[in-house]
Order: C-alpha cells, then sequence, then structure tokens
C-alpha cells in the first residue's frame, strides 16, 4: 500500500510539475505577445512603413513648345539623380563626434574640436557614398572640399552625389533607399532645343544667343 502510494505520489507531483511548466510557457508566451502587439506597436509599424514608402521628388516639368506645323521646338528630358540631405544628418554627426572625442580622450592625445567635426562629417558621410555605391555599382569618391564647402555655403541645399543615373541604378536605389534615409533621390528635367536659336527669346530660352546650339536641321 505504501509503494501505491508513493508511486501515486510520484506521478502527481510529475504531473504537477509538467502543468507548471505548461503554465510558465503560456505566461512566457502571453508576455511576448503583449510586448510585440502592444509595446512594440509603433516600431513594427515604422518599419512597416519604411518597407512600403519610397520618397522621390518629382518637380512639374515645363511643358513642350512646337511651332504651327507641330515641329518641336523645345523639349524636356529627365535626368534623374541622387541627393545627400545634410540637414539629416545632425544627430548622425553628433554622435559620430561623441564618439571620435571619447577617443581621443582616452589615447591621451590633444583634442581638436575643429578637426574632430570635420572627421565626423566625413565619416558619416562617406557612409552613404559607400551605400550608394554597393547600390549602383560606381565608384564614387569623397571630394571632402567640396562636401565641407556645401555644408557651410549652402547646407539647405541638397547635395548631388550622383546624377545621370541609368534605368538599372534608379531601379537599384529606388527600391533599397528607406522613406526616412537622408538619400533622396529627385529628377531634373533639362531643356532642350533642337532648332538651336530659333525664336530662342519666344520660346524661353533666357541666354545670350551666342551660347546656344546651332541650328544643324535643314
Amino acid at each position: 500500500m505504501d509503494e501505491l502510494e508513493h508511486r501515486l505520489g510520484l506521478k502527481k507531483n510529475r504531473l504537477t510539475l509538467l502543468y507548471i511548466i505548461l503554465f510558465g510557457l503560456g505566461i512566457f508566451l502571453a508576455i511576448g505577445l503583449l510586448w510585440r502587439q502592444i509595446i512594440c506597436h509603433d516600431y513594427f509599424l515604422q518599419k512597416e512603413r519604411r518597407q512600403n514608402l519610397r520618397r522621390i521628388l518629382i518637380p512639374a516639368p515645363r511643358g513642350n513648345i512646337y511651332d504651327r506645323n507641330g515641329k518641336l521646338l523645345a523639349y524636356n528630358s529627365p535626368k534623374p539623380k541622387l541627393q545627400l540631405y545634410l540637414p539629416l544628418l545632425r544627430q548622425e554627426f553628433s554622435r559620430e563626434y561623441s564618439r571620435l572625442l571619447k577617443d581621443v580622450k582616452s589615447s591621451g592625445l590633444g583634442i581638436n574640436k575643429k578637426n574632430l567635426q570635420l572627421e565626423a562629417r566625413k565619416n558619416i558621410i562617406q557612409k552613404y557614398i559607400d551605400q550608394a555605391n554597393a547600390l549602383t555599382g560606381r565608384n564614387l569618391a569623397l571630394n571632402q572640399s567640396k562636401i565641407e564647402r556645401h555644408y557651410h555655403q549652402e547646407l539647405l541645399i541638397p547635395l548631388v552625389l550622383m546624377d545621370n543615373l541609368t534605368n538599372t541604378e534608379y531601379v537599384a536605389l529606388v527600391e533599397n533607399i528607406a522613406a526616412d534615409s537622408p538619400l533622396r533621390l529627385a529628377t531634373e528635367y533639362v531643356r532642350n532645343y533642337p532648332l538651336g536659336k530659333v525664336a530662342c527669346h519666344v520660346i524661353g530660352y533666357v541666354t545670350s544667343t551666342k551660347d546656344l546650339p546651332q541650328n544643324t536641321s535643314n
């Protein structure tokens, strides 16, 4: 009788342990579901938007101009380009500067804040240049003097990294650049005048006639 009670007790203890494990797993799954669905809701919402949204700037092009016989006098040709918005990189510049400053302090070297700021901008901008090169297959090099001049004189104007993008490059960039990325695609429309300086002031070519292409058609 004692042996039977002992066996029943062991069986009961095993069932109790099993129930505790199952209950713990249920609590763990419930907490994970709560964390994913409620606490991390905004994070996953933003992630979903980044996967489905693309920011492409498309300016309004000027219309084509024809003469009374339907001959084309002026038209636009698209010129896609990749731009980098430096004002959107302020926080990244600041974090990189803090990292560099920490490294310099730990090494015991003298601190030159101006050089550290320049190095921080260089590192962050180079990161996005490397990303653009990887997507397009180009070998764009960092022009530090051009970037610094742009940063100090034309900060609010997008910095053009690549122009005359091919269709393949454009598609690769569209598919892989997040909507909130400081890298932005834009299309610039270049005005073309197939008849050269014919009626240039009427159709809106505002420049000296000597700078116009010559008419090569008959």
